[in-house]
């Protein structure tokens, strides 16, 4: 069976074993399955992934190039595994997908009467 990432507009594919010791310049790529087991964790995956009216299956997975570096531990001195309560954060969606951040004006309201004042200060 091929993994593949289950992240918009991804296409990392698990490479075969035979293949990877040919191209020495392919980067590790390691693939992380949906946490089933933690329906808090789980809704925080789903929703970072932002795919509408889908869920993942034992069989979906991300792929590491969706997590930050700090997202990961050292086991054994070299070995990486993601930390449990990580949250995917890195991916390319469209510009109809990204929230856009809008900046509030905020609406000042002075009473009559400081006005009144500081208008009488300015013509002093």
């Amino acid at each position: 069976m091929v993994i593949s990432c289950s992240a918009f507009n991804c296409t990392n594919r698990q490479i075969p074993a035979w293949k990877k010791s040919c191209d020495e310049n392919q980067k590790e790529i390691h693939f992380h399955k949906f946490p089933l087991k933690n329906q808090a964790l789980l809704k925080k995956w789903i929703h970072a992934t932002k795919r509408e009216k889908w869920e993942p299956t034992p069989y979906s997975f991300l792929c590491s190039d969706h997590f930050k570096p700090e997202d990961y531990k050292i086991i054994l001195g070299k070995k990486k595994m993601l930390k449990e309560d990580s949250i995917p954060s890195k991916f390319k969606f469209p510009g109809h997908l990204i929230k856009k951040n809008v900046q509030r004006r905020v609406l000042l309201r002075i009473k009559h009467s400081v006005l009144q004042l500081l208008m009488l200060s300015n013509t002093s």
